[in-house]
């Protein structure tokens, strides 16, 4: 017999009793000959049978791990994290108790867990209203700072803030030391939402060609909004190229100032790598960036006014407000930190201590494995009401469901 589970997926039950059982059971139904059909052809992805409950906790994430946004590049950090945590953790779906999308929430129907949580983040006021009744499905929804969490908020969608850290294994301090020409480096350029039209203006205006300073933009774009030409900007380089975190270090090593004037971030993981490697850093202290953003550490551009939020993917879409960066103030603390190097050198390196300590992965994963604990004690691992002399149901193979016997 083929019914169709909670979570809208097809599932083979191997006995008449049991079928009857989950019937009555909420959000089980008959499957269609269509459903039916589709299981067939996608091969088998579980069979509901008797047999004692799994309590363990084990994870299941789902992430997009070949895109080269921030999912795709930051969730080795969660993996390797929650593995370090002990908490055994999987890419691949295999009878897991929780799921965790790391992602836009539009996947969170995909997943087969019993528990499901949505880590996630957007980098201006207002989320799509296309995201709602997506964030309502899952069990849980966590986002990495408090102007995230706002955001959702104003949506009507409560969340959890568990701040994002840095790869501490890889970006580390390393001592700067004066050189002949000063160099300023945005990576991660080429976006509007990052800022690097307003750092390539303020850059121009500022510094005269025979000034011993230069600006690297690292892009992974092969295509430019327009040429910039080493004829027409000689103190400019563009990179195009893909490097890996070792190379990005390499970078951070050879830079004076790493310069992020970003409208807006769901949290912003550039700048705290950069500040690792004692890299003096520029940033505004807003949206996402406001969660982690010290005047101890950090030097701010100011942003004294907004516009409307920059999507391409929601182009005709209200999603709010981000920042303007000021133009005429990044061109002042640029000016500063070339001036004032030794000071910023120190200012960095005490930064790199302190980042190493408060914001690193290590502290991500202990943070989401409280967090992941607490719902595998109530909302997995125990019944939700005494357990009868019959067994519960669950999955052998696909889907822990944990059913209670009726």
């Amino acid at each position: 017999m083929y019914l169709v589970n909670p979570h809208n997926i097809t599932v083979e039950v191997d006995k008449e009793a049991l079928v009857k059982k989950l019937l009555r059971t909420r959000g089980f139904r008959e499957a269609t000959k269509a459903e039916i059909t589709q299981y067939k052809e996608d091969g088998q992805r579980g069979i509901i049978t008797e047999a004692a409950p799994d309590t363990s906790l084990r994870v299941h994430l789902r992430t997009v791990s070949a895109s080269p946004d921030g999912y795709g590049q930051s969730y080795n950090l969660l993996f390797d994290g929650l593995l370090e945590e002990k908490v055994p953790t999987s890419l691949t779906y295999g009878g897991q108790s929780v799921g965790i999308l790391y992602s836009y929430p539009y996947g969170i129907t995909d997943l087969q867990t019993p528990t499901r949580i949505i880590y996630t983040m957007f980098e201006s006021t207002k989320i799509p209203k296309e995201w709602i009744d997506y964030l309502k499905i899952a069990d849980k929804v966590l986002v990495p700072s408090k102007f995230c969490q706002r955001a959702f908020k104003a949506a009507g969608i409560d969340a959890e803030v568990v701040p994002l850290g840095y790869d501490s294994r890889v970006f580390k301090y390393k001592e700067k030391k004066p050189k002949d020409v000063f160099t300023f480096l945005q990576y991660e350029a080429m976006s509007t939402r990052k800022g690097w039209d307003i750092l390539f203006k303020a850059f121009n205006q500022e510094f005269k060609e025979d000034e011993p300073v230069r600006l690297i933009l690292k892009t992974v774009k092969k295509k430019l909004p327009f040429p910039i030409l080493g004829s027409q900007y000689p103190n400019i380089s563009v990179i195009k190229e893909v490097f890996t975190q070792k190379g990005l270090v390499k970078m951070l090593n050879n830079a004076d100032c790493f310069v992020f004037p970003s409208r807006g971030e769901g949290f912003g993981l550039t700048p705290l790598e950069a500040l690792a490697t004692g890299t003096p850093v520029i940033v505004p202290n807003a949206s996402g960036m406001s969660e982690y953003f010290d005047s101890r550490y950090f030097y701010e551009i100011e942003a004294k006014e907004t516009r409307p939020a920059i999507y391409q993917r929601f182009k005709g879409v209200d999603t709010g407000v981000m920042i303007e960066p000021s133009l005429e103030d990044l061109k002042k603390k640029m000016r500063y930190v070339y001036e004032h190097r030794d000071e910023a050198y120190k200012k960095a390196e005490r930064g790199a201590r302190w980042v190493a300590k408060n914001w690193t992965y290590r502290q991500t994963a202990e943070k989401l494995k409280v967090i992941l604990e607490g719902l595998g004690s109530s909302e997995v691992a125990k019944p939700k009401k005494k357990a009868s002399a019959t067994k519960p149901v669950q999955w052998v193979t696909g889907n822990i469901l944990n059913v209670e016997a009726v």
